[in-house]
């Protein structure tokens, strides 16, 4: 039961509702605050990695540098998918669930 519990929180909270917070409203939002459309895609796609590798600062410094870098690939990936955030929520929840997987089974 907790197994279960834990994935459908994985794949609600960090597949969906991060990838859609993040990748689908932040980064968008911060990149119209620029008048040069290349640069506001720039620096939204390094903030909204920025603040989601924070969001991972509680499992210390590498998982920061872990979580942010896959926030910059995953904005990179995003705009080149056309927007499409179903890619990136289906790989988000994969991994989630490759990393509860990893609690439950040791």
């Amino acid at each position: 039961a907790g197994f279960l519990f834990w994935l459908a929180t994985g794949w609600i909270v960090g597949g969906f509702m991060e990838e859609v917070l993040f990748r689908g409203f932040l980064l968008t939002r911060v990149s119209q605050l620029f008048a040069d459309p290349a640069l506001g895609l720039a620096v939204g796609i390094v903030a909204q990695a920025l603040l989601f590798g924070a969001l991972h600062l509680y499992a210390g410094a590498f998982a920061f540098v872990f979580a942010a870098t896959l926030a910059l690939s995953s904005g990179i990936f995003y705009l080149l998918l056309g927007r499409n955030l179903w890619p990136l929520i289906v790989m988000h929840g994969a991994w989630n669930t490759v990393a509860i997987w990893g609690v439950y089974s040791s």
